[in-house]
């Protein structure tokens, strides 16, 4: 029972200032213990990505000094317990590389991300082609160190914004190359949002056959990450394919698994039938 005190007492006081987020996962990973920082994976898939990208950016930063093992092991129990919740080893693969890298490496990896994000925010504040320029920069940056992961992730949001702007030929070719690379090293995360989108160009497009089989196909996908909004909004377009196609058989069976979706939580691949999130 003593042993219990300590981490009912981490989980009051996040609750009590109402961290929640990546921020959660961070001091999670950094004081919780290992079974309350995997349900917390679990349950919040989402914020996984943010707060190891976190962690890293803090181990780079430290990368100087012995201060820099910090931020590296929790970066290490949290990607742990993404394998555990989601059974999927490929964030712990990346933490092993960003450990394994000099710190100029450790640097420039940072700095992918941190361009990456920057077009996110530029692209609804200062327009598509500051938003690229910014991904662009951060795929040189990433191939530079033969990041694949961040390339894959840079050139998929280089495909959105070429979607932003109606070319689809280009955003086809973003997405393509996006999915190529991040299937190669099964980042499923950015594969499921690759795929996704290939889909959606095929249906703007007409070929609604095409699109349809490629949203089951990012849908099997997402699922390997737990991706369960990216999940809901392909069954959404699925659902409306098929209805386009005059299918209304098919848009109704899918309607129901999408609404169930939306609001439960996932069940990761692999795990018994029944199971459900602990409360």
């Amino acid at each position: 029972m003593n042993g219990a005190l300590p981490v009912l007492s981490l989980l009051a006081a996040l609750a009590q200032a109402q961290v929640g987020g990546p921020e959660r996962l961070r001091v999670l990973a950094r004081d919780g213990p290992q079974a309350a920082l995997i349900q917390e994976v679990r349950d919040h898939p989402d914020d996984v990505r943010d707060a190891l990208r976190q962690l890293l950016a803090l181990a780079a930063a430290a990368a100087v000094d012995s201060a820099a093992s910090l931020p590296l092991a929790a970066a290490d129990r949290l990607a742990a317990a993404y394998a555990v919740a989601w059974h999927d080893p490929f964030l712990g693969r990346q933490v092993s590389r960003f450990r394994r890298s000099p710190p100029a490496d450790q640097r420039v990896k940072v700095m992918a991300d941190s361009l990456r994000l920057a077009g996110n925010g530029a692209l609804g504040r200062d327009g598509v082609a500051a938003a690229v320029r910014l991904w662009r920069e951060s795929v040189w940056r990433a191939a530079a160190i033969g990041d694949t992961s961040a390339m894959a992730a840079a050139l998929g949001n280089i495909g959105r914004g070429f979607y932003e702007e109606s070319e689809l030929d280009s955003a086809e070719a973003y997405w393509t190359r996006s999915a190529d690379l991040a299937e190669r090293i099964s980042d499923f995360r950015t594969a499921g949002n690759a795929v996704g989108n290939l889909a959606s160009v095929k249906k703007d497009r007409g070929d609604l056959r095409q699109a349809e089989s490629l949203y089951v196909r990012a849908g099997a996908i997402r699922s390997r990450s737990g991706d369960a909004r990216g999940l809901a909004a392909d069954e959404n377009n699925r659902g409306l394919t098929a209805q386009t196609l005059g299918d209304f058989a098919g848009a109704r069976a899918i309607s129901p698994v999408r609404g169930a979706r939306s609001r439960q939580r996932w069940r990761p691949t692999g795990a018994p039938a029944g199971w459900s999130p602990k409360r």
